[in-house]
């Protein structure tokens, strides 16, 4: 399974799973983790997309068949999400 958007839940720190700031409500990001557990997701994504935030999230079951997921070069400030996976 995989699921991919761009959300803005920027508090979460994706290499470490937890929460590390709270610009927005502590909940949504702690609930927002808790959900990704409990449905054995894990992000893809743990590099910034859009200056120092990562606003872009693809998760996955089975984060194994992913080859590489990279930052390329956006055309403002928003820097594309490029993914190679085994599907």
């Amino acid at each position: 399974m995989w699921i991919a958007g761009d959300m803005n839940l920027l508090d979460i720190d994706w290499v470490n799973d937890q929460v590390v700031r709270h610009q927005y409500g502590q909940y949504i990001s702690e609930s927002f983790l808790q959900l990704l557990a409990r449905a054995g997701l894990e992000q893809v994504v743990t590099f910034p997309t859009r200056g120092n935030n990562t606003l872009d999230i693809v998760v996955t079951n089975v984060p194994s068949l992913v080859k590489r997921c990279e930052c390329a070069p956006g055309l403002s400030d928003h820097d594309i999400v490029f993914l190679d996976a085994n599907i």
